[in-house]
């Protein structure tokens, strides 16, 4: 049993009070400027000072330990909650905005229905921190089916470590955020992020971010939202420059 730490409760001292941060040696610094070609920016948004992700069509998803939230905050927009959907003892929750003022002119996302693949796939990490701003990394999948978590027995993660290739570490805050990866020439949500553990092992720090993964929670997703079936994807199409993006990230953090 690793122990964990909510990322809606903890901070790590030297990250005062950002959002997704950079490690680079002993210094920090978080990629606050909106991610050319980078995707979900403006699906991000304010739970209770965490984070929580506009799925479309008014549904929103989150963390469930972050406290019952009663407004959705989306670029500056406030949006009353209407009502709230827990996963039992899985950490997730979806909830539904009002849309008396209008809904975020936003496309539906696509939830993700494959495992990512560990040290293969690239995960785009994108938090609110707390309310001190959006800010994004990308990170390696380092491993799936993690379920052996204290505390939500019945989620199952996928985790990032930092190491050579990744720098991205979650903070206070970002519990509720996203993790976006390509699969098949599109972008789909495949992750909510939930804990994060460090560890100390011969010197090397090692900052573990453990997300939700979603491939195992689709169905219920799209029941709860009113899908029946999984709807076509309709955002994020594989743009010319994407790949590129990603490689030319990780080439530039390393």
């Amino acid at each position: 049993m690793r122990s964990l730490l909510l990322l809606a409760v903890i901070i790590l001292p030297f990250f005062a009070a950002k959002a997704v941060v950079i490690l680079n040696g002993s210094s920090e610094t978080s990629q606050t400027n909106v991610p050319v070609g980078v995707p979900g920016w403006n699906y991000v948004g304010i739970v209770n000072d965490s984070s929580g992700v506009y799925l479309g069509d008014g549904w929103v998803i989150s963390a469930q330990h972050i406290a019952q939230p009663q407004v959705f905050t989306l670029d500056g927009v406030d949006y009353d909650i209407l009502r709230t959907t827990n996963f039992g003892a899985t950490d997730l929750r979806m909830f539904q905005i009002s849309d008396v003022n209008g809904l975020p002119n936003l496309p539906t996302l696509a939830i993700s229905l494959t495992l990512p693949v560990p040290n293969t796939d690239d995960v785009v990490l994108i938090g609110y921190g707390g309310g001190a701003g959006r800010s994004w990394g990308i990170n390696s999948v380092g491993g799936i089916n993690v379920d052996d978590l204290e505390g939500w027995e019945d989620t199952l993660y996928f985790y990032t470590v930092t190491g050579s290739n990744n720098h991205t570490v979650a903070v206070k805050g970002d519990s509720g955020g996203a993790g976006f990866i390509q699969k098949d020439g599109q972008w789909e949500l495949a992750g909510i992020m939930c804990l994060v553990n460090t560890e100390v092992i011969d010197g090397a720090r090692l900052d573990y971010i453990y997300l939700a993964q979603l491939s195992e929670y689709a169905e219920k997703i799209n029941e709860i939202r009113g899908y029946s079936i999984i709807p076509e994807p309709s955002v994020w199409a594989l743009a010319g420059g994407c790949g590129a993006l990603l490689l030319l990230f990780r080439r530039r953090k390393s």
